[in-house]
């Protein structure tokens, strides 16, 4: 769109004197001028719009109104620098098209720094704005929301179906890791581990902890322990004697390993012993009524007639006799075995 600008000098002529044939005004200048003018003319818009018209505004300032297609623009400049750099299509701005979302509502989007493709997972979404709403005030990040991806089902349902770390109860046939041999941990062992590491017992080992050093073994034969056990050192035991229990309140058994006791009463080189008064139980004794045939010494029988017998009170345990005894066994009833005590 070009400016006017005069084509003949007009202000000239009138210095120019009458003679002079350039002081004439033609109608070859009226041409040339009223040319000039329609050019111009020709080439500024039409302040009522024609559709066949195309023009462009430099600098230009609007004042008033500003309508586009009958419909009055009432956004600001700053409101419409929004839209500087926006590469969205016409079909994408059409998606606009409807949208019944106050300016406080699209300012939600501000700061938005989600990628088209990122937006485009909301394509196809069907939920209310209510169903929206529900993430008003979510402060979760993008990870932690991501933790419930590919989740198909309430998510408290699937936790009640677990164990809990503490006293957990199993149901069914639960199965663990099995521990190398030799595992000494808090691990769970295993079924499996169980029969492994029992396989590794031997039997000396098992009887090493049944008779540890000091421990008595008994046996009708004479094999040394060591070769019927596989383990350990043994020496012969109690030869000849009978065991009786420890006991801290009689000093006959208060001592361990102490021997006493004898196997017989000692008659001694007389062939009998004599008890003392003290070691003599309490008793009777029965004697033969007699008659010495002068009348002058007779026992009283029983019922004052002579014959038959008498028996004395009961003494002993400090009455004043002794009797004596031949040597004999004092023995309890025995069998001989084989007695053997770990000693190493």
């Amino acid at each position: 769109m070009s400016d006017y600008t005069i084509s003949v000098d007009w202000s000239g002529k009138d210095a120019l004197a009458d003679s002079d044939a350039a002081k004439v005004i033609s109608g070859s200048d009226f041409n040339t001028e009223f040319t000039t003018v329609r050019t111009a003319v020709n080439s500024k818009a039409d302040l009522n719009g024609d559709s066949s018209e195309d023009f462009a505004i430099d600098n230009g300032t609007v004042a008033g109104t500003f309508t586009l297609g009958g419909t009055a623009v009432t956004s600001t400049a700053a409101e419409l620098n929004i839209l500087d750099g926006v590469t969205s299509t016409a079909a994408e701005l059409n998606i606009l098209d409807g949208v019944t979302s106050t300016a406080a509502e699209l300012n939600i989007l501000d700061g938005v720094t989600s990628t088209a493709a990122e937006l485009n997972i909301l394509d196809g979404v069907t939920s209310t704005a209510a169903e929206l709403n529900i993430l008003d005030g979510v402060t979760s990040t993008a990870t932690e929301l991501n933790y419930v991806d590919g989740v198909t089902s309430a998510i408290q349902t699937q936790i009640n179906t677990k164990s809990p770390t503490a006293s957990p109860t199993f149901t069914g046939t639960p199965a663990a890791p099995t521990a190398t041999t030799g595992t000494d941990t808090t691990q769970v062992a295993t079924t499996a581990f169980v029969q492994t590491e029992l396989g590794t017992i031997t039997a000396a080992v098992v009887n090493a902890l049944v008779y540890p050093v000091g421990s008595i073994y008994t046996a009708t034969v004479s094999t040394n322990p060591n070769t019927l056990l596989g383990m350990g050192t043994w020496a012969a035991f109690g030869a000849g004697r009978v065991m009786a229990g420890f006991d801290s309140g009689d000093e006959a058994y208060n001592v361990n390993g102490f021997e006493g006791g004898a196997a017989t009463v000692d008659a001694g080189t007389s062939g009998s012993t004599t008890l003392s008064t003290s070691q003599m139980p309490a008793h009777t004794h029965t004697h033969d009524q007699s008659d010495n045939g002068g009348g002058a010494s007779k026992i009283p029988g029983t019922g004052g007639s002579s014959g038959g017998t008498w028996t004395s009170s009961s003494t002993g345990g400090g009455a004043g006799h002794t009797h004596t005894t031949p040597s004999h066994s004092l023995l309890q009833p025995y069998i001989v075995v084989y007695i053997w005590e770990r000693t190493a």
